[in-house]
């Protein structure tokens, strides 16, 4: 998770020049992307372990909330230390590896929106 965060954080600071700005982009999107991700995972396991079922009640509820954060401050810790991403602003982003970590998270995601119901 931490070099598709840093990849985004380049492409992001190309663009804009700002280093809070892209920073704050590339962990909520790769966030975003986790948490998608993890729900997509455990609908699909859920015939296999039967306990998923009260985990996946955190997603589908009000307290979406708790995973979410959960998965941003685990994303945040997985970066630091943050001195590190200016030093790694000169070196080319791979922009391979983020678009398809999206597609993968956009196809679970639709996978468990169209076909489980």
């Amino acid at each position: 998770m931490r070099r598709l965060i840093a990849d985004l954080y380049k492409i992001v600071y190309r663009i804009t020049h700002s280093e809070t700005g892209s920073f704050i982009f590339a962990l909520t999107y790769i966030s975003a992307l986790n948490l998608l991700t993890v729900y997509g995972l455990i609908v699909l396991t859920e015939g296999l372990f039967p306990f998923l079922r009260h985990i996946n009640k955190f997603f589908t509820t009000r307290y979406v909330v708790v995973p979410a954060l959960v998965l941003l401050a685990l994303n945040f810790w997985l970066m630091l230390p943050l001195y590190k991403l200016t030093e790694e602003r000169s070196i080319k982003p791979h922009v391979g590896p983020i678009i398809l970590y999206s597609l993968i998270s956009a196809v679970l995601y639709g996978y468990t929106l169209f076909f489980t119901r």
